[in-house]
């Protein structure tokens, strides 16, 4: 399979080994630096966290970051078929919501690949389960509202009117 206008490498970002064989990673925009290491960050605590809990979904994965909301793919042409699980990020979205916050696109990288490798399709359960995952690896004080700030998890939904899910300062 090929994504129109992909970038030939994913210029620093580093793949676990442990997810090598689960996930391929496409850009069809430059990411930034915080982006890249937010990335990072986030497979490498994926990859302790599928080391601590196997995921029940054995899928092999693409995660591709575009620069708005179009992808385009084309099949590489030998295929009878294909099946691929899709994650996909559009880098316009995270910039517009709080650019340069490392938190937008690591906790986003986490709770897709945990809807996908764990079977969560709830938004609220989803992120329950990342916010555990961020209190396992990475900061173990952090409350909810800290990682989805204005989710609510009564009604699965954001409380914020203006669509924003992180507080502007």
């Amino acid at each position: 399979m090929k994504i129109k206008g992909a970038m030939p490498t994913t210029e620093g970002i580093v793949v676990p080994e442990s997810l090598a064989d689960r996930i391929d990673v496409r850009c069809t925009a430059k990411l930034r630096d915080y982006e890249t290491k937010a990335i990072n960050l986030a497979l490498t605590v994926m990859a302790q966290q599928f080391a601590y809990e196997k995921p029940v979904i054995r899928n092999r994965a693409l995660l591709a970051f575009i620069p708005g909301f179009t992808l385009s793919m084309s099949l590489d042409g030998d295929e009878l078929g294909m099946t691929k699980s899709m994650l996909v990020f559009p880098l316009r979205q995270w910039r517009e919501i709080a650019d340069n916050d490392p938190d937008i696109p690591c906790f986003a990288v986490m709770e897709e690949m945990c809807h996908c490798f764990y079977g969560i399709a709830d938004e609220t359960e989803v992120k329950k389960k990342v916010v555990g995952i961020v209190r396992r690896f990475i900061k173990q004080s952090v409350t909810f509202e800290q990682v989805f700030p204005g989710w609510d998890c009564e009604t699965s939904s954001l409380r914020s009117s203006t669509g924003d899910h992180r507080p502007r300062n």
